[in-house]
């Protein structure tokens, strides 16, 4: 349902949720330990960082890490990234249907897609607390 980059890049989020609070974590280690190709997750780290979601900083000390305080939701994750999840498209095709206008599954579909968004919006990232 999610696309390759979104997966990677929450697996990558939920491996930052368990390092201590202002670790930095480089891309390669991260990679390894959130099992996600390396150069592919630097390209995601680089829009992540971009859109707010993580800090990134260069050099012998730096790598990624989430903001003090950060929390987000999986949905923040697939907006940021353009994941095509969040297209209202049609159950049968690739433009919208409407109440107006509904495909055969067009009640069963939203309500799954509404079941889908309500997950999205619930299911948080967030730095942990500050022992």
């Amino acid at each position: 349902m999610l696309e390759l980059t979104t997966k990677y890049a929450l697996q990558a989020l939920r491996t930052l949720e368990r390092l201590e609070v202002g670790e930095f974590i480089q891309v390669k280690e991260l990679s390894r330990l959130a099992k996600v190709p390396g150069p592919y997750l630097a390209k995601i780290v680089k829009v992540l960082a971009a859109k707010g979601l993580v800090l990134a900083r260069r050099g012998k000390h730096g790598g990624v890490r989430l903001a003090e305080g950060a929390e987000f939701s999986f949905l923040d994750v697939c907006v940021a990234l353009d994941d095509p999840v969040l297209e209202q498209t049609c159950f049968f095709s690739k433009s919208p249907c409407s109440q107006t206008s509904p495909c055969a599954m067009h009640g069963r579909w939203t309500k799954l897609r509404q079941e889908v968004d309500h997950f999205l919006r619930e299911a948080k990232i967030q730095t942990r607390r500050k022992s």
